[in-house]
């Protein structure tokens, strides 16, 4: 909604105007309407950025970027060391013939 009242030829009061966004792609930027009757206005044009916003939202989108980077290699390094030492607690088990499941199996030499 626009801060100032205007008048509205439409319904002939000062009322304020309120501003719709129109969808990515529409030739104009938004279109305003009055708040009272509703009847449209006029288009608006884009606002236009200025560098450093533009040159902010630069640096914003390249830390999500990095961000989602060092995740990712953080999860897939976690993985690859996961799976690494599963595999050499194996090879220390077959080593010493000590398998942990082993362990838990009953001794069928003695029962005859």
């Amino acid at each position: 909604m626009d801060n100032s009242k205007r008048f509205c030829k439409n319904c002939n009061t000062e009322t304020y105007y309120e501003s719709e966004v129109m969808p990515e792609g529409f030739p104009h930027y938004a279109k305003r309407t009055c708040a009272d009757c509703g009847r449209f206005i006029d288009w608006m044009k884009k606002p236009k950025v200025s560098q450093s916003q533009k040159e902010a939202e630069r640096i914003i989108e390249l830390k999500k970027q990095a961000i989602h980077l060092l995740t990712s290699e953080f999860h897939e390094k976690y993985s690859n060391l996961i799976i690494e030492l599963y595999e050499l607690e194996i090879e220390y088990a077959y080593a010493t013939d000590n398998m942990f499941w082993k362990e838990d199996e009953p001794n069928l030499s003695v029962v005859k």
